[in-house]
């Protein structure tokens, strides 16, 4: 068993390394190969981890660098920094005490955002968004009720059964 971390964006470039796709050209990511990990290696060396969850008409951003974490819960909310060595739970808000960490936190989220006119992080998303968005939720909950399989995938789907 291993703690070290790792995100879901580094499985694109794992996956690439696998099927031995060569030319990183052909796509964009911020994850990192897991391969030598995954054989026993070190995990992949980075500075941090950055991440953004738009969820209803808000957004959530964080960060992970060695053992601590910065959350901001909201738009414009305070960030928050928890010791994840001591605070598992991340019960102590420890920003009013480390505000060098705090600094930190913004040099990571300024530096690691990518702007997105429909993910935006300092104000609402457009209307229209939210109500595609809902109706994608509704749309894929329905799909996944009825187990259903796209036209193209039945081939794939026939031959994994036999």
């Amino acid at each position: 068993m291993n703690d070290e971390p790792w995100a879901f964006w580094d499985l694109l470039p794992t996956f690439a390394e696998l099927a031995g796709v060569k030319d990183k050209s052909s796509y964009k990511t911020d994850g990192l190969s897991l391969v030598e990990f995954l054989k026993g290696g070190n995990a992949p060396e980075r500075d941090y981890f950055y991440w953004e969850l738009h969820e209803s008409n808000d957004v959530v951003r964080a960060a992970r660098w060695g053992d601590w974490k910065a959350v901001m819960p909201k738009i414009a909310a305070p960030i928050e920094i928890y010791d994840l060595a001591n605070d598992h739970g991340e019960k102590n808000d420890l920003a009013k005490q480390r505000p060098e960490l705090v600094a930190k936190a913004k040099s990571i989220f300024a530096e690691a955002h990518t702007p997105h006119p429909v993910w935006t992080i300092d104000a609402p998303r457009p209307k229209e968004y939210v109500k595609i968005n809902q109706e994608a939720c509704k749309l894929t909950s329905e799909r996944v009720k009825a187990r259903w399989v796209p036209p193209n995938a039945e081939p794939i789907v026939d031959r994994m059964k036999k």
